[in-house]
């Protein structure tokens, strides 16, 4: 084989694998939107409006979708004593995996920041203070947490204010 049609051969591939890797369906942002169906699955939706199913077993609520289009998450639910639904478990899909967060005793509310690529968590009971916890999205490393209780709202970092 000749050293021009090696080349030749090198550059298609390479050509090819860079296609395949910014076509991919996990590259930034390439979500456009999220929404629920009426079973509690969480789904994907591109700008060119095909679909990708996130959830796995329906129990998805309150979904969200990072600014810059690269992270959805969503609240896992169960059964409360009382038939209220409640959420310990954040599932959270960022380029075709998802990673779970848990807090006890009940994640109240979450938001993204600075664009998505932070998560921050409000957790605690439901009627008394808790804490606010940050985390790197693409570790989904714990960065900082704030105990509500301890500190006042306006001292708190501006994470922790949505």
């Amino acid at each position: 084989m000749s050293v021009a049609l090696l080349k030749y051969f090198l550059l298609a591939l390479l050509i090819q694998v860079f296609a395949a890797a910014f076509m991919s369906p996990v590259h930034a942002g390439t979500w456009s939107r999220i929404f629920l169906d009426g079973k509690g699955h969480a789904f994907l939706v591109k700008a060119d409006g095909k679909m990708l199913r996130v959830s796995k077993h329906g129990r998805a609520l309150n979904p969200k979708l990072a600014p810059d289009g690269e992270t959805a998450a969503w609240l896992l639910v169960g059964r409360g004593g009382e038939g209220a639904a409640d959420a310990s478990e954040l599932a959270v899909y960022r380029h075709g995996r998802i990673r779970k967060i848990r807090c006890d005793p009940l994640i109240r509310e979450y938001w993204f920041w600075q664009n998505g690529s932070y998560l921050v968590l409000d957790c605690g009971g439901r009627h008394f203070a808790g804490r606010n916890v940050l985390y790197e999205i693409a570790s989904l490393r714990q960065v900082e947490s704030v105990d509500q209780a301890k500190l006042p709202v306006e001292q708190r970092p501006a994470w922790a204010n949505e």
